[in-house]
């Protein structure tokens, strides 16, 4: 007798619990309650709601939006329902990134055109790989790049975003340099010519030379390199690479602004100071101060060493190897 897939005629049973539980659930999993807050508070809550007129039912989508935020999810379903009565099946086959998701891009892109001219250049930078449920992947980014690739000079793409991946959105001294260029390869060919900008803890201007060679990227973006030494790019351009001040990428700068506090470094004391480009670090002083000002006539007391005190070794081998006092970014050179 036939069983399974082989049963003729209408009959239960032919998957197993398993292949009905995967065939009919979710393409994205669902957002928890903290998940839903966090991605409603990414809506600007338009007034002329372009994602409305794009949307093939009309919904109110600034308004259900609006009640998640507001921790009134049983609204935001009424609002939904009242429309759609089918909304509940809607929502898990909609293709949202060509839709209400594509026109506030392409919204917010025309009115910056439209603002600043034709001569002002403007790119977008996305997550390649957003990292949360129902985020953007490779796949979904490629099909917006496609689609809005008339719209913009340039392409940019991240891993994470603001919200439950950030951690990873910033690659730190933990992750490896370039972090990004393997999403770069993948999107890239869906901008259609239009430039492709790489970024994430691209260092030096080795790595910025690899990552074009190797077909990553039509350009590179600096953003810590920069915050570290501002004259990176003219540092690289006259082959003077081993001059660049490095960052460290531990985060500090993002860390400041975040608490709302102006921009920081701690390896750049002079930045966003007049000529902080063209700074140079002043001479220092002779070998004999260095010296003289380290002697001591005897031990000092506990709190001179909990101070900073050394062993008289430490200052003849500092007298001896010619170190000098040194600012941020100092590089010892011949003479």
């Amino acid at each position: 007798m036939a069983t399974g897939h082989f049963i003729e005629g209408i009959a239960g049973g032919r998957l197993s619990s398993e292949q009905y539980a995967d065939n009919f659930s979710d393409l994205h999993p669902p957002l928890d309650h903290h998940e839903a807050l966090v991605e409603s508070d990414r809506c600007y809550f338009c007034y002329d709601a372009p994602c409305m007129q794009a949307c093939p039912t009309s919904i109110d989508i600034p308004l259900f939006i609006r009640q998640i935020a507001t921790g009134n999810p049983l609204g935001s379903a009424k609002t939904i329902f009242d429309q759609n009565i089918l909304g509940g099946m809607c929502a898990r086959v909609c293709p949202t990134e060509t839709l209400c998701e594509e026109v506030c891009v392409r919204e917010v892109a025309e009115g910056i055109r439209q603002a600043c001219g034709p001569d002002c250049i403007i790119g977008l930078k996305m997550p390649g790989e957003e990292g949360v449920p129902g985020g953007i992947d490779a796949d979904e980014a490629m099909r917006i790049t496609a689609a809005l690739a008339s719209l913009f000079d340039y392409f940019a793409y991240s891993q994470g975003n603001f919200s439950l991946s950030l951690e990873t959105h910033a690659p730190d001294g933990h992750f490896r340099r370039g972090h990004f260029l393997g999403i770069h390869h993948r999107i890239r060919p869906a901008a259609n010519g239009v430039p492709v900008m790489a970024l994430g803890r691209i260092a030096g201007p080795a790595d910025a030379e690899r990552a074009l060679e190797d077909g990553a990227c039509d350009l590179v973006g600096l953003t810590r390199a920069l915050i570290a030494d501002a004259d990176w790019p003219n540092k690289a351009q006259q082959g003077r690479a081993d001059d660049i001040r490095p960052s460290t990428y531990d985060n500090f700068a993002w860390g400041e602004i975040h608490a709302g506090k102006p921009l920081a470094d701690v390896h750049n004391p002079q930045l966003g100071q007049k000529g902080e480009s063209a700074w140079r670090p002043p001479r220092a002083a002779s070998d004999s101060a260095v010296a003289s000002s380290c002697r001591a006539p005897r031990r000092p007391s506990r709190s001179r060493r909990c101070a900073g005190w050394a062993p008289r070794s430490t200052w003849w081998a500092t007298t001896m190897t010619r170190r000098r006092p040194t600012a941020p970014g100092w590089r010892a050179r011949p003479g």
